[in-house]
């Protein structure tokens, strides 16, 4: 089961709220990963880092509920494209080596690398900013070495 990305308020944790959903991610036997936000979204969560984002979720779904979340780190992105998505007030999450051990010590898996899809031209978005979108090829990747390297209790 994967939870994201999407706005952390308005699309994950708000779609959490429905009767029996969190109950259900809770039993579960299926694996929960959580795709985390590869920046900020201005007014909604100006001023959290990727452990904010993933400790607002396991803190919802109680601990050993979410067994990963994947993080984008991408350290070789050109700068006039972090200038770009700073002037549409977006904050690259690049979190530091110290930030993955504290999800980490959620007991949530930090699935880190780099995400993100090749730069390509601007895209206008009805209502949305254009942010730095996850490669679906390299997610798929790591959610297929990740199911394959782990098991979960009662899943044989």
């Amino acid at each position: 089961m994967t939870l994201g990305p999407g706005s952390l308020f308005t699309s994950v944790l708000a779609t959490l709220q429905f009767g029996g959903v969190v109950e259900a991610l809770r039993s579960t036997a299926a694996r929960v990963v959580y795709v985390c936000n590869s920046t900020t979204q201005p007014g909604q969560t100006d001023g959290m880092g990727a452990y904010d984002h993933v400790a607002r979720l396991e803190e919802l779904l109680g601990p050993g509920h979410l067994d990963a979340a994947i993080i984008n780190r991408s350290p070789g992105l050109p700068e006039d494209r972090v200038a770009r998505l700073a002037a549409d007030g977006l904050r690259l999450l690049d979190p530091d080596d110290a930030e993955i051990a504290a999800i980490a010590s959620l007991g949530v898996r930090p699935l880190v690398d780099d995400y993100s899809e090749p730069p390509g031209a601007d895209r206008q978005l009805w209502n949305k900013q254009d942010t730095l979108r996850y490669d679906p090829a390299k997610v798929g990747a790591a959610l297929r070495d990740f199911l394959q390297t782990t098991k979960k209790e009662g899943n044989g």
